[in-house]
């Protein structure tokens, strides 16, 4: 029997933040700016960006904070837009004053996941293109470690600067570029992005061992730059241990910290079990009814699967069952195609098919996935998601709830199970679907897995 629960969220917790010696060196940097010249430098740049009227109030808080000179650790959820703070904060202090001012960011150049079923093997998915296109899109002129850039990023010609921990901290070319008199002058803030999933995945190969080396290194970034320059640490993560290791390594005890509630109070989230007395992808009939009813007027669905298999039925069930109605003109060829596939092996010209389709561009109204389909990934027409079979672990599903009931929308997902899948997923999931700590709410049992840092 499905069992239903609203998720509503409540009022973010913000925490007060200290005075230390280091914080009174970012003071004095930051007198002459106050509250309302930070105001009037963000809603300036607001003004001039195309398609970004506003901020969310912990955006802007995170930002002024930054800009301000303090030191800020960010919880800020999947879908909430934290890449924007960063995007649009070397605007922000150009906006304040500063004169070619540079912002860097270490974030991870790839996530690593599992498609594959009986191994243990990861696959990575490139992250840093969407988020060199997404800053790009924004306005600011961004360049990435390692690529055709360096003789640019060397002499401050790009305002924001994108690179993998383990290029920043183990690499001797950018690490003595950051000790040099363009970034000594002109480096304005540090951003540490999702830096968490190095930890989380320096735990479970090469890169995996680069990744565990360059994040217990993150304390040297103190070193590295100009005493009393600002770092900001923005994560969508929940993971709490990775988190403090985080905040303990960069020694960010005392930073203004900005929390925004995990929880989208607009979706709505059921569980089901797979009915004994049919086939699987039976429970999935509703969503051939609703393509072939609907066609291009309704909002898209992701199928999130665990391994490749499960893709490739799903995906061949759903194309059998419309027949014709798959395809929005008779000329079929996949960008004619309201399903679609979207893995870490899939061709780029079908990624970018489905990802127009998920900000309202595209054909494509039901993407089968893995949780390739996630990182880095922008959705805007996402009205239901649906976990076809149990997530690896409860940070999974959070995420994949969040990709539903976007810009405020009522969204609804639905995590489809058999008992037998649970003996494979984490102990949190297991209990989290079979209500073993006596929660009868699903929101309570989900957000009880997130609390505060």
């Amino acid at each position: 029997m499905a069992t239903h629960c609203i998720l509503t969220a409540p009022p973010p917790l913000y925490v007060p933040r200290g005075i230390t010696v280091r914080s009174l060196i970012s003071f004095n940097m930051a007198a002459t700016r106050s509250e309302s010249e930070v105001d009037s430098a963000i809603a300036s740049v607001l003004a001039e960006l195309d398609g970004i009227p506003s901020l969310k109030p912990e955006q802007i808080e995170a930002l002024k904070a930054f800009a301000g000179g303090k030191d800020v650790l960010a919880f800020l959820p999947p879908g909430f837009g934290k890449d924007l703070v960063y995007q649009i904060a070397p605007m922000v202090f150009e906006k304040l004053g500063r004169v070619n001012p540079i912002v860097i960011v270490l974030t991870p150049r790839v996530a690593l996941i599992k498609e594959f079923q009986n191994t243990e093997h990861l696959q990575p998915v490139d992250l840093m293109e969407d988020k060199i296109r997404a800053a790009t899109k924004v306005g600011v002129k961004v360049a990435q470690l390692g690529g055709d850039d360096a003789e640019g990023i060397a002499k401050g010609e790009f305002p924001l600067v994108l690179g993998g921990p383990e290029r920043w901290m183990l690499e001797d070319e950018w690490r003595e570029m950051l000790s040099s008199a363009v970034y000594r002058e002109n480096l304005a803030g540090v951003v540490v992005d999702d830096a968490h999933l190095a930890y989380k995945w320096g735990q479970q190969s090469k890169y995996q061992s680069e990744l565990r080396q360059a994040f217990y290194e993150l304390l040297e970034l103190r070193s590295l730059v100009k005493e009393g320059t600002p770092i900001m640490v923005l994560t969508a993560s929940a993971d709490l241990q990775a988190v403090g290791r985080v905040r303990s390594i960069l020694q960010l005890e005392e930073a203004h910290v900005v929390r925004a509630s995990p929880n989208k109070r607009s979706v709505r989230l059921a569980l089901v079990p797979f009915p004994d007395d049919m086939c699987k992808m039976e429970s999935l009939d509703w969503i051939v009814d609703e393509v072939r009813g609907k066609g291009l007027d309704m909002e898209c669905i992701i199928i999130y699967c665990r391994h490749l298999n499960a893709v490739g039925k799903v995906f061949s069930y759903l194309k059998h069952e419309l027949g014709d109605d798959a395809w929005i003109r008779e000329e079929k060829v996949s960008a004619n195609m309201l399903i679609g596939i979207y893995h870490s092996a899939t061709l780029d010209k079908y990624k970018d098919r489905v990802r127009r389709s998920l900000v309202g561009e595209g054909s494509c109204r039901v993407v089968v996935a893995t949780a390739a389909l996630g990182q880095g990934v922008d959705v805007k027409n996402v009205g239901k998601v649906v976990m076809y079979g149990p997530p690896e672990d409860m940070e999974n599903i959070l995420l994949m709830m969040s990709r539903a009931g976007c810009e405020g929308k009522e969204g609804h997902a639905v995590l489809y199970y058999k008992d037998e899948q649970l003996m494979k997923v984490d102990k949190a999931v297991k209990e989290f679907v079979e209500g073993n700590s006596g929660e009868t709410c699903i929101r309570k049992r989900l957000l009880g897995h997130f609390v505060s840092v």
